[in-house]
């Protein structure tokens, strides 16, 4: 009997922590790990976070990290811009204008985090030429195809 109590409340526990719908306000980051907990919880928080007056926008968590679609609002209610996360990485940010997204930039990773490469995109077509990193940190900016003359 003790063990079915003990099994249902740490299952109540970290149910609770791991599909909730808080504040951003709800939320603290460890700065020792860089992870994000709600305050009265020991786990990191997974689940999502709603937009509010004070801080307009919305998004999820998994593991303590951003991940998944974040959008920010305007003054307005109006979506201004979004990002998208892969467990705390950025993956891809979009500036939004009359319910339209205008111009995007992504991101990819080297396997060790660093990051490889970002480019411009707009209407799913990539346009200008990608910045690309090589492991030093060190930007190749005339990466891809040579210009014609």
């Amino acid at each position: 009997m003790r063990f079915i109590l003990l099994f249902t409340n740490f299952f109540l526990i970290f149910s609770r922590a791991s599909s909730e719908t808080v504040f951003w306000a709800d939320l603290i980051e460890n700065s020792k790990d860089g992870l994000f907990y709600e305050s009265s919880m020991s786990i990191p928080f997974t689940g999502t976070i709603t937009a509010s007056e004070d801080n307009p926008f919305q998004g999820t968590f998994e593991g303590g990290l951003k991940h998944g679609k974040w959008i920010y609002f305007d003054k307005n209610g109006f979506v201004e811009r979004q990002s998208e996360f892969l467990y705390g990485q950025l993956i891809s940010k979009s500036l939004w204008a009359d319910g339209q997204n205008i111009i995007e930039e992504r991101y990819e990773y080297f396997d060790n985090g660093q990051l490889k490469s970002k480019s411009l995109w707009k209407n799913e077509t990539q346009f200008g030429q990608p910045e690309v990193y090589y492991h030093s940190d060190k930007v190749c900016r005339r990466c891809g195809p040579s210009p014609k003359n």
